[in-house]
């Protein structure tokens, strides 16, 4: 028995199903014949996202652990190997969601989005595991950015991380948006075009003090919407 959890991921009830796992207890399980039908994988995804692997011979009716140990070798173990680690590879591309944002003010922009414009986070870069975009579907222009980066990247001295989002606006009026505190020039984009919006510390546990950073929502709404119509060429 193999037990992990995949970092920096939740997991999403529908599409587990979708997949074909079945609901067992409080656990969703799946099973899979590998090699030929001469193995069975059984996979077992806890609701908070906890993934339990094992590999039974089925000659034999006992335990497989052979593709666990790193020093194995030869083609019959690399084979089972290789099917274990697609299968668990294609789960977490099709059963899990991205939950690399822990700040409460950037998971509520999120929900606020996804309510308005259906539009979900597209993680595009696998060098970059914590910046993401959101595109408009029809135009399939970007209008915000995600991104968790060094505080002294916006204000020098400044220690710590970050989470940020990048939003379009007019040319016409963005020197206007900055105050240097929450609002900033467009860090990794066109200045001339985008602004960043500083919503807290990027943290694995938050301390209740930063839901209270202040952030003008109404205002940051306003600037997603005026961002999205922006995304039309």
């Amino acid at each position: 028995m193999k037990n992990f959890v995949l970092k920096d991921k939740k997991p999403n009830i529908q599409k587990i199903i979708a997949f074909g796992f079945k609901k067992s207890g409080k656990n969703y399980v799946f099973n899979k014949s590998i090699l030929n039908n001469q193995f069975m994988l059984t996979i077992s995804i806890t609701p908070d996202g906890n993934i339990n692997t094992q590999v039974i011979d089925l000659s034999s009716d006992e335990e497989y652990t052979l593709h666990l140990m790193p020093a194995a070798q030869g083609s019959f173990v690399g084979n089972i190997k290789a099917e274990y680690e697609n299968t668990l590879n294609l789960i977490s591309k099709q059963c899990f969601d991205n939950d690399v944002y822990k700040n409460p003010n950037t998971i509520d922009i999120i929900k606020y989005i996804d309510k308005k414009y259906d539009n979900e986070l597209e993680f595009l870069w696998e060098t970059s595991k914590t910046s993401s975009i959101i595109r408009r579907k029809d135009t399939k222009k970007w209008y915000a950015v995600f991104m968790i980066i060094p505080k002294n990247r916006l204000i020098k001295g400044e220690e710590g991380l970050v989470e940020v989002m990048d939003l379009r606006a007019d040319p016409d009026i963005i020197d206007s948006l900055f105050d240097n505190k929450i609002f900033f020039p467009g860090f990794h984009m066109n200045k001339k075009h985008w602004f960043t919006v500083c919503f807290g510390p990027a943290l694995e546990k938050l301390p209740n003090t930063v839901q209270n950073f202040n952030l003008p929502l109404n205002k940051i709404y306003k600037l997603i919407d005026s961002s999205y119509n922006l995304a039309v060429k």
